[in-house]
């Protein structure tokens, strides 16, 4: 079997509130072969971004990875050290920013 580009397991994000913990991303898992794309949907506050921030680790304090896993070709990256995380973004890992979380904006080529 071929090893996925990107595998995320079970990857929990969670951000420190003054009362308590929030748990802004509970368990997604995906994989993304070679030569396949990811889009991801949903409503304003689903997760979307945080997830794509968490990938390529760019959560900022209070929020914080609190489980799972992120791999990129079979290496294990949410683990790093910093710096050595910093040397493969952008490199070998990015985000493409949306224009607007509007879907006739996002289609439309101006």
């Amino acid at each position: 079997m071929t090893v996925p580009v990107l595998s995320v397991r079970n990857l929990q994000v969670e951000f420190a509130t003054r009362r308590s913990m929030l748990r802004a991303i509970d368990g997604i898992s995906f994989d993304i072969a070679k030569g396949e794309v990811l889009g991801v949907v949903g409503e304003s506050g689903a997760g979307k971004s945080v997830t794509g921030l968490a990938v390529i680790g760019l959560i900022d304090p209070p929020g914080r990875i609190t489980g799972g896993e992120i791999y990129l070709s079979g290496m294990r990256i949410d683990n790093l050290p910093p710096e050595e995380l910093r040397r493969i973004r952008g490199k070998r890992i990015a985000s493409m920013p949306t224009r607007m979380n509007s879907p006739a904006a996002c289609a439309s080529a101006s």
